[in-house]
């Protein structure tokens, strides 16, 4: 009788980045850490993937081409950076952003508030930004 073994597939992270350099390091830093990493440089691009892939959490530059604040209307968790603190901030917080990261931002940042969005996804409820439970789980 032969067993069988199930691998669940790492998460999948859309990383929305105009900038190349840094697409490649945030795409390089999030693939240390076991993540699935698709990267796109526009909004269209990365609707295009919404529609066409499984994407678990999106990380987003808010001034990518095709405003990056557009993929808070999405179903699906989002992570805005942005190049400096701007009255923007609070609005993509207010309309459901899980975090507003002001670059640069450390790889290993980034790893905690998206492994923290996949466990709330999941049920498991910690807080995204220190990393805590809170206790609850559904």
């Amino acid at each position: 009788m032969q067993s069988q073994c199930l691998i669940a597939r790492a998460p999948r992270v859309l990383l929305i980045e105009d900038n190349p350099p840094l697409r490649r390091a945030l795409d390089e830093a999030l693939a240390v850490y076991g993540f699935d990493v698709v990267s796109v440089a526009t909004v269209d691009a990365a609707l295009a993937t919404l529609r066409s892939s499984e994407i678990d959490v999106v990380v987003t530059d808010l001034g990518v081409p095709g405003d990056g604040a557009t993929l808070l209307d999405e179903e699906i968790p989002v992570i805005v950076l942005t190049a400096e603190e701007t009255p923007r901030r609070d609005d993509v917080l207010s309309r459901g952003a899980l975090e507003a990261l002001t670059k640069p931002v450390s790889g290993s940042e980034l790893c905690r508030i998206i492994t923290g969005s996949l466990e709330q996804k999941s049920g498991k409820h910690r807080n995204v930004t220190t990393g805590e439970h809170t206790g609850r789980e559904d």
